[in-house]
């Protein structure tokens, strides 16, 4: 609290579920000071019009959110943005850096880290709009209680410049997992009967005292804030009939790019697991059989070989082209929310890497192009081209606007 100045935050907005890491900030970031705790309804939080409503009607002044959300929600024609703003979970793009210094550049911004192990609050950084614009963000303020460090496979410390894996101790770690493997804690080698939680996270140490993220020292994915093990998802596949192998990845050109991809060794082609309940971050976009994993020399699976079949199997539908400008403008926006040259009009959104943030910019883009509102749920339930173009021209009929035949005549 102290170190973010959270005393002078007075109306805090709840975005998630309190069972998240985020939820608790918000929660004990009121309550401990005795501001206001202001819920966001769903539909608040699926728009970037309805969540600029709820900012400027509710007057919030304090909020944390994963980037990747925040960025989505800022498509829209008047951002609003708190004084106080956390940002947590996952590597915020200089994209959204830069978006935020032009909307609100006074806000105060904080990288704020902790795994759910460490009970969710570990390090922070005050962020300046004008000098860590470019790169990833530090990790430069130690919050009390807790201590980090960077250490080595043989668990001696990591020298200033070098890169380590970042294990957090203090009272507010964990005990560990109920009823499950504890390996991941492991004794502080320097301070006796103390232990430390190993995040797998890699880390190299600043000169200042801090560390800079770099990525991860295990399999585990963070995608949108979530932490993904693949061999979870892998072990759910397998467990379908018909499915001898599997393996999940995840692909793409970063940021809402990015996509995980199941390759199968199956009896008859899988295309899907909607009987299977997984939670919509670790479902697969797209399944792709294989009769075997291609594999290295020394018997890795060769992964740049995954994402080749994986690019050519994505290459080799037929394009179909777009019929009027209703499609066209479509399938362009479609195309650039997914990093693809280019779509067709019968291509689904959700195989080819799309998800709810990404669906969340399309609205934005719909109602700007065309001047329409439609609900996220109608992209879900058309998710092609062809198929929005249509709704979208029924929406219009029904409303008796004339946004589409002006896209039409151009």
């Amino acid at each position: 609290t102290k170190a973010m100045g959270l005393s002078i935050c007075q109306r805090w907005a709840l975005t998630g579920s309190l069972a998240t890491d985020l939820g608790n900030t918000a929660l004990f970031g009121a309550l401990f000071n005795g501001a206001r705790l202001v819920i966001a309804a769903p539909d608040d939080m699926q728009d970037g019009d309805h969540f600029a409503r709820f900012m400027s009607a509710t007057n919030i002044d304090a909020l944390k959110i994963v980037p990747s959300h925040l960025e989505a929600l800022l498509e829209c024609e008047a951002p609003q943005l708190p004084k106080t703003l956390i940002l947590g979970g996952e590597a915020a793009s200089p994209a959204l850096l830069s978006s935020i210094a032009r909307i609100s550049p006074k806000c105060q911004l904080y990288n704020h880290y902790g795994p759910t192990e460490a009970t969710v609050g570990v390090m922070v950084h005050p962020v300046s709009l004008s000098q860590d614009i470019a790169g990833p963000l530090p990790l430069t303020q130690l919050l009390p209680n807790c201590r980090f460090r960077v250490l080595d496979d043989n668990l001696h410390a990591t020298p200033t410049g070098g890169v380590g894996e970042l294990y957090l101790g203090g009272a507010q770690l964990a005990r560990g997992y109920l009823n499950s493997d504890a390996s991941a804690f492991v004794e502080d080698p320097f301070i006796p009967g103390e232990r430390l939680y190993r995040t797998g996270d890699l880390a190299c140490v600043l000169p200042e005292g801090g560390v800079r993220l770099i990525g991860r020292a295990d399999d585990q994915i963070k995608l949108r804030g979530f932490r993904i093990e693949p061999a979870e998802i892998e072990s759910v596949l397998q467990a379908q009939p018909r499915v001898k192998q599997s393996l999940v990845r995840l692909m793409g050109r970063g940021g809402d790019t990015q996509e995980l991809v199941a390759f199968l060794i199956a009896d008859a082609e899988v295309t899907s697991v909607e009987a299977v309940l997984l939670p919509e971050p670790m479902r697969p976009s797209r399944f792709i059989p294989v009769e075997h994993f291609p594999r290295l020399g020394n018997g890795k699976v060769d992964t740049p070989a995954l994402e080749a079949l994986a690019q050519k199997t994505a290459e080799s539908k037929p394009l179909v082209k777009p019929r009027d400008a209703v499609e066209a403008s479509l399938c362009q926006a479609i195309a650039e929310l997914l990093g693809r040259d280019e779509i067709g009009i019968d291509d689904d959104f959700f195989e080819l890497g799309g998800h709810s943030l990404l669906v969340i910019k399309l609205v934005a883009r719909i109602r700007k192009q065309f001047g329409i509102e439609i609900a996220p749920g109608v992209v879900f339930d058309h998710p092609n081209a062809a198929e929005l173009g249509a709704a979208l021209r029924e929406s219009c009929a029904e409303a008796s606007t004339s946004g589409l035949a002006e896209i039409d005549t151009d």
